[in-house]
Parts: structure tokens; sequence; C-alpha cells
């Protein structure tokens, strides 16, 4: 409607992997440029695939398209860069969502680690942190992770 949008309900199919989010903002700039903004109360994530996810799930839901995203970061109070979204194309998203999902079914988790690894729950146990239980964690091979998924030791 040309209205401001706050908390929009986006839904979408990322190749094969369902997806639902909430882009907290989208502004019209100069009544040409429509932005999607997400609001940070930590740093600044180092990937721009969110902002990027939100482009493709409003071009599949409603047919428009940002051309840039932002992230509007709570300790700075503003946002911090225009993100340009054109290179995150359906193909592109699709095939990062079917890299996440080919991993996590084969029980791959990489850590990522971010200033929210310190309210981390499993903190304690990981390697990437240098958790102090971390040596207690037995590494997992694929054969050992499939017999464990079929009810196997």
């Amino acid at each position: 409607s040309g209205e401001p949008g706050v908390e929009v309900k986006v839904s979408a199919s990322m190749g094969d992997v369902p997806f639902v989010g909430y882009i907290d903002r989208l502004f019209w700039v100069d009544d040409s440029e429509l932005v999607a903004i997400d609001l940070k109360t930590g740093a600044l994530p180092p990937s721009k695939l969110q902002l990027g996810t939100y482009k493709v799930a409003l071009e599949n839901q409603w047919g428009i398209s940002p051309r840039f995203g932002a992230y509007w970061i709570a300790s700075e109070g503003d946002v911090n860069k225009l993100w340009d979204l054109e290179h995150y194309t359906a193909d592109y998203v699709a095939n990062a969502f079917s890299m996440a999902r080919r991993g996590i079914n084969a029980g791959v988790f990489l850590p990522n680690v971010t200033g929210m690894c310190v309210g981390c729950g499993v903190r304690e146990h990981c390697r990437a942190v240098g958790g102090a239980q971390a040596n207690k964690v037995p590494t997992v091979t694929k054969v050992e992770l499939r017999d464990a998924l079929n009810g196997r030791k």
C-alpha cells in the first residue's frame, strides 16, 4: 500500500525448505526504493543472508523486491549502512538453505562464533570458544551418527 510495514510476516519456500520470517521494518525511501530493515540489539551480523532471504520472500509472496536492506543497531541507535541485495537471487538463497538442511540432516553443526556466544547454553562444552568441558565431548563421525540415528551403538 506504500505505508511503512512493521513486523511484516513473510512465508515462502527457499528451494525445498519452508521459511517463515518477520521483517522488522519495511520503508519506502523517496517513494521509489523499498528497504528492509532488521533491528539488532547486538552487533552487526557477519552475513547479510537474512536480509537477502527477506528480499526473496517478498518477491515470492508479493512480487515486490527491495534493492537494499539494513540493520538498525541498538548500540548505535541508527541504521549502520544500506546493503545492496541484488545478488541475493532465489537460486542463491535456496542453495544456502539447502546446504544448511543437508548439514542438519547429516548431524553437522558448525559453530558460528559471535557476541551471542556469551549467553549460549552449550558454551561450556564448545571447542570453538574454548569451553571448559569441551574436551569431554566426544567427536562423532558420520558413521557413528548414522548408526545412532538408526538405533544402533
